[in-house]
Order: structure tokens, then C-alpha cells, then sequence
């Protein structure tokens, strides 16, 4: 007797857009599933599993009225100027536990320069195929890269210009 048969999600991942309006205004537009904000609240929705390598949390201001800050996860009013960075490359690895896609936003600031530029490649987390890349610049007043992504994925964020690689926060939708 089978009590339950479970299939892993076949991995997937397309790119959606970048959102460069919004800045860090993200309650309501995105997280609305979940977030994870460097150096502030990581509230993860039932359906992921979330874990960082090769990547150091910073701050830059954390507290502030400027724009592009993300909001902290306690108050709309509040803001904070942070990212995960690493000086060449670093990894979210990403687990969708369920079978549906999902859409996952990184948000993208370059809050002390306007010289950074970076790719973020997609990779199935078994097989290490890429399922997407894209390189993003000009993202000093921050900016949503999104994708729909479905399965086990290795979300790869390189330095290609600039100081580091970096991300400030990771929505689900």
C-alpha cells in the first residue's frame, strides 16, 4: 500500500522585467507571500526554503528617509540601506517546495555609486543547468529584477563591473 507519492517540480525560470518605479516601496507590490531583507526580517512563506553562500550582509544606512531604502518588514515608515554582497560572486540557493511557479523579485541597489554591474543567472540546483541569466546596471535607485520560478534553483549573482555583486532584499509573490 502507497500512502503518498511526492514529485519534485521539474525547475524553471523566466524573466518577467525589471521594475525601476517603485524603489523600495515593496509593501503591497511585492512580498506578498514573504521577504528577506539583508540585515532586517527574513519572513519565508510556507512553500520555500531559503540559504545564502559565499555572501556578507551589510549596512549601509540603517535607518533612513531616502527612497530607494527598502521598507523594514515592521514599518512602512522605516527604512534601511542594505544588500548581501560578495566581491566576485554569491548564491542564493532557492528551494520551491511545492510544484507551482512562483514569482520571485530580487531587489537591486547600488546605493553608494552607479558603477555596479551584475549578472544573475538561473541554475537548476541538480544538474547546475542555466535556466536564465540576465545583467543588470544603472541600478542606483534601485530597481525589482522578477522572475517566475518553479522547482530547486541556485540563484547565482556575479560581479561583472563595479565593486561587488550585490542584492538587498528577495520577495515571494
Amino acid at each position: 500500500m502507497v500512502g503518498a507519492i511526492f514529485f519534485d517540480a521539474v525547475p524553471s525560470a523566466s524573466y518577467s522585467g525589471l521594475d525601476t518605479i517603485t524603489k523600495g516601496a515593496w509593501t503591497g507590490n511585492y512580498g506578498l507571500d514573504g521577504e528577506i531583507i539583508a540585515n532586517d526580517a527574513a519572513i519565508l512563506p510556507p512553500f520555500a526554503t531559503v540559504s545564502f553562500m559565499g555572501d556578507t550582509p551589510y549596512t549601509w544606512e540603517a535607518s533612513t528617509s531616502d527612497v530607494r531604502a527598502l521598507q523594514t518588514a515592521s514599518a512602512a515608515s522605516t527604512r534601511i540601506a542594505s544588500a548581501y554582497y560578495a566581491g566576485s560572486t554569491f548564491t542564493i540557493n532557492l528551494s520551491l517546495i511545492d510544484a507551482d511557479p512562483h514569482q520571485i523579485s530580487l531587489y537591486l541597489l547600488d546605493w553608494d555609486g552607479s558603477s555596479r554591474v551584475e549578472s544573475i543567472s538561473i541554475l537548476d540546483a541538480t544538474s547546475n543547468a542555466v535556466l536564465n541569466t540576465q545583467t543588470f546596471s544603472n541600478f542606483h535607485n534601485g530597481a525589482y529584477a522578477v522572475w517566475n520560478i518553479q522547482g530547486r534553483v541556485l540563484i547565482q549573482v556575479t560581479k561583472t563591473g563595479g565593486s561587488n555583486a550585490v542584492v538587498s532584499g528577495l520577495f515571494f509573490n
